[in-house]
């Protein structure tokens, strides 16, 4: 296994293993209940598992050598999204034709499915458990309605489109950032699942986009407000969308007409120009970094960039800036040709 590892919080695995038995049972721990035969007896096995919290999802990093046989029972309770990093899957559920994940095709499975597959010779991934809770939950937020039955999602999605390639990348950031700052996972966790709910196919897709009425200015204004009165707070769309008491869907088309913006891009710009105010006084009462925290930037490097291109400099610029011309000022307000001569305040008083 030659291929880098993302490692998360630290280097060390929660399973790593040549015991097929034991990689077994660890995996049906992860992802439920699964029986798995190792198709090449005489090669080397060996398996490594990596686990860390996503908000109130989790993601594994697997990584294996030696081809597998798969049968597994998706729980009533979850949802597994698995991206491939390497190798292939070749899986059937419920008995249809077999899909295949690739690094070219991710998976996105419903609970209660059985599922039977073979698995690649060597092969690495991230799988995302989804608890069902949280994910219908997040979808009655976007379409202001109650969930009442399974959401049934389209099991593949390509990773070659705009869609799928952006959410390759918010997952690999994802990962990284449970090494870093747990702090900004809420966030990430729903703007995943956020995208899979609006831009992937399942069941409620066609009564998502039935309710995307149009939504007026009054509405967008009171979006704003709630905006700009949570910049510090890690709100999602579908936060926004619930506050005001419409769908998210459309919320994003009401914007789109009256703003040129989507709701989170707003929210974005908002909190760097609340960025911007802060770096500009004479004395920040924080530091760059712990204002960036402070309004929710999780990838400092980024704000900064989205920084200098909203407003044509960089964090650092701004605090030389600033106080520069506030040193200017008390140096002109200190100098003597700056002061009024007393005859002169004595001339203008009669």
């Amino acid at each position: 296994m030659n291929h880098k590892l993302l490692f998360p919080l630290d280097k060390t695995p929660l399973l790593e293993s040549n015991n097929y038995e034991e990689a077994e049972a660890m995996l049906a721990q992860l992802i439920g209940p699964c029986k798995s035969e190792f198709l090449e007896p005489h090669s080397h096995f060996l398996t490594r598992y990596y686990h860390a919290n996503f908000n109130q999802s989790t993601m594994i990093y697997l990584q294996w050598q030696g081809a597998q046989k798969l049968i597994r029972y998706q729980p009533d309770d979850l949802y597994v999204f698995y991206l491939p990093l390497e190798g292939i899957i070749q899986e059937k559920i419920n008995q249809s034709e077999p899909i295949f994940s690739s690094i070219k095709t991710a998976h996105l499975f419903t609970p209660q499915l059985h599922l039977m597959g073979q698995i690649s010779s060597v092969g690495q991934g991230i799988s995302i458990c989804i608890p069902r809770q949280k994910l219908h939950q997040e979808l009655a937020n976007l379409s202001d309605k109650s969930i009442n039955s399974l959401i049934t999602f389209q099991p593949e999605i390509d990773l070659t489109t705009t869609f799928g390639h952006s959410l390759k990348e918010l997952i690999l950031f994802a990962w990284q950032a449970t090494a870093n700052n747990s702090l900004f996972l809420p966030q990430l966790e729903q703007t995943f699942l956020t995208g899979l709910l609006q831009y992937h196919s399942h069941n409620y897709s066609v009564s998502l986009q039935k309710n995307e009425r149009m939504v007026g200015d009054r509405q967008v204004h009171l979006a704003k407000e709630f905006m700009r009165a949570n910049l510090q707070k890690p709100i999602s769309l579908g936060d926004i969308a619930s506050a005001i008491g419409v769908s998210g869907r459309s919320l994003e088309r009401s914007f789109a007409r009256h703003c040129d913006c989507s709701p989170l891009q707003f929210l974005k710009q908002a909190r760097l120009d609340a960025l911007y105010q802060e770096l500009n006084q004479e004395m920040p009462l924080l530091r760059i970094t712990d204002l960036m925290l402070k309004y929710q930037f999780g990838h400092l490097g980024r704000c900064s960039q989205s920084y200098q291109k909203r407003f044509g400099e960089l964090p650092s610029t701004t605090v030389r800036r600033s106080q520069i011309v506030s040193a200017t000022s008390q140096e002109v307000k200190s100098s003597p040709s700056h002061r009024k001569h007393p005859s002169s305040t004595m001339s203008n008083d009669a």
